[in-house]
């Protein structure tokens, strides 16, 4: 050690030095004390070595120039070429926010089970309209739903399209891009085609079981259509046990009685547009034949741009998965009364990866749920439930070039008339 090979070595039997002399060398008090230790004690160990202070402070610059090397996040700006995060998508949100302050505002609907917030943007024009909400997202693993409806919240602000111009201002607009937060995010880090919530069923003594189908969590008919904790189609231990869902009816509930006229829930990839029920086939709501007529509209207004055929009908006969309730179309439809409450489900079946769209179909499902819905709210003002979408001014249709037309010669004064050209011979009166 350090300070050891320093120290003189003291040892009980070690012959003391001599003076020129002859005379004995006094023994130093430290001495002898040491003398007396190694006789009669075992031997102690050695000190441990000091740290150097010079290579403290070399682990300390070390770790401070770690924290200021760590650069600062870094997110893509929305194209609509890749399917984003989480965080890319709220980082774009504000930026829509800021850009739109006076007619775009942010909202929360609340925090999910790991924390995470559940955010979402209201589109409002002027005041005094009728309201739209849409969730998106519910199912993890569907992130189309989430593109998609980021791209139509750019066209209803950015759109040059008259008629968009006068559908997004006809209406109020509730959009959450990403309502299951926790799946969405586990979904793109960890495995791909996870579908529930995250939060683990203790409750159910199965902690190998985690997560909620959280589109069969809402309090209409719930349980009537029972599922095993670890199956996909889990509706948790009681209605709005998942704290996803019971904020959201929470929120809906702060929205003016009367003002909120239609809900929609986004879905991939039955390419398919759902009506209430989906708990039974057996019966039919009071309004079908106005849900009917409307999603009829939304159907025909998607398939005219790309022919894209969308089918449609109620949820418990259109989908394979049969009857199934605690559904949030259902809850919209049957207890909170929103006369217009559908389930749209984008493309993607009868490909070999369904709810795995390649990025290149981004814009086109995009493009054409921007149509559809133009589609269904134009037939919705039809029925009256909410104001009439006017409908564009006619325009005369005019040849893009048109000949000049010549103008008459000017005659000058001080000039004879021109006297009229004689007739050819040929010619008889």
């Amino acid at each position: 050690m350090a300070d050891e090979e320093n120290a003189p070595e003291a040892a009980p039997d070690a012959p003391q030095e001599e003076k020129e002399g002859g005379e004995d060398v006094e023994k130093k008090p430290e001495e002898e004390a040491e003398n007396a230790a190694g006789e009669g004690s075992p031997e102690e160990k050695p000190a441990e070595e000091a740290p150097v202070e010079g290579e403290a402070a070399a682990k300390e610059k070390k770790k401070k120039k770690k924290v200021k090397e760590e650069p600062p996040p870094v997110y893509r700006r929305l194209d609509w070429t890749f399917y984003p995060t989480l965080c890319e998508i709220y980082n774009w949100m504000d930026v829509i926010v800021e850009k739109c302050p006076k007619v775009v505002t942010n909202f929360e609907i609340g925090r999910s089970h790991e924390g995470r917030l559940i955010r979402g943007l209201k589109i409002s024009f002027k005041s005094g309209n009728k309201a739209i909400f849409i969730e998106s997202n519910i199912h993890a693993r569907e992130w189309i739903t989430s593109s998609a409806v980021t791209c139509v919240i750019m066209e209803l602000l950015f759109s040059k399209d008259p008629e968009v111009r006068r559908t997004a201002a006809g209406i109020d607009w509730y959009i959450v891009p990403v309502f299951n937060v926790d799946g969405f995010v586990y979904s793109q880090e960890k495995e791909r085609l996870w579908r529930k919530s995250r939060r683990p069923l203790k409750e159910q003594k199965t902690p190998e079981c985690i997560g909620v189908d959280l589109n069969r969590n809402f309090n209409h008919q719930w349980g009537i259509k029972k599922h095993e904790p670890c199956t996909d189609q889990y509706g948790g231990s009681a209605a709005e046990s998942e704290p996803e869902v019971k904020q959201l009816t929470q929120f809906i509930g702060t929205i003016p009685e009367g003002t909120l006229k239609i809900y929609i829930a986004l879905h991939a990839a039955g390419q398919a547009v759902l009506t209430p029920w989906s708990y039974t086939k057996e019966e039919q709501p009071k309004d079908h034949k106005e849900l009917m007529e409307v999603a009829k509209a939304f159907v025909e207004a998607v398939y005219s741009r790309f022919r894209t055929r969308y089918v449609y009908g109620p949820a418990a006969e259109i989908l394979n998965v049969g009857e199934f309730c605690g559904t949030s179309t259902d809850w919209a439809y049957g207890v909170k009364n929103i006369p217009i409450s559908l389930g749209i489900e984008l493309p993607g079946k009868n490909t070999q990866k369904p709810f795995e769209l390649p990025t290149e179909s981004i814009l086109r499902v995009s493009t054409e749920l921007l149509d559809g819905l133009v589609g269904m709210i134009k037939a919705v003002g039809e029925l009256g439930f909410i104001e009439k979408i006017p409908e564009p001014p006619k325009k005369e249709i005019k040849p893009k070039f048109e000949r000049p037309k010549k103008a008459p010669k000017k005659k000058e004064e001080g000039t004879a008339e021109e006297k009229p050209k004689p007739k050819p011979k040929w010619v008889t009166e």
